[in-house]
């Protein structure tokens, strides 16, 4: 399972952010930079929450190798992601029954539009 902070990162102050430490705004990197890669692959990760659309700056998503067996519908709602990892090299990988294989193997584009399209909200 993933942690929960791991989706709040860029909502929650980290505490440092309530520590008596002296930081320039340059310095304070929580409240300047979203997360826009995560790489969450070879986890035995059975599934993802919806709590993925709290990281809306995600260009990349690497979710490979895990035991998923769908894709959550927030997906669709990462407008920024461009690279959608979902393929694996070992046979028990991600065995997903949605999107159907055949989407998988199309890619990133297609796999979003498929979202976009047929998931219900």
């Amino acid at each position: 399972k993933v942690p929960q902070c791991v989706w709040r990162i860029n909502v929650d102050v980290p505490e440092e952010a309530n520590q008596n430490l002296s930081f320039s705004a340059t310095e304070r990197w929580w409240e300047q930079i979203d997360l826009t890669k995560l790489i969450i692959s070879n986890n035995k990760l059975q599934s993802l929450t919806d709590d993925l659309r709290l990281l809306p700056a995600l260009t990349v998503l690497d979710i490979h190798d895990n035991l998923l067996t769908s894709l959550p519908s927030a997906i669709r709602e990462l407008e920024n992601l461009q690279k959608l990892n979902v393929r694996t090299l070992l046979p028990n990988g991600n065995p997903f029954r949605v999107p159907r294989a055949a989407i998988l193997m199309k890619g990133t584009a297609a796999i979003l539009e498929y979202l976009r399209d047929r998931i219900p909200t």
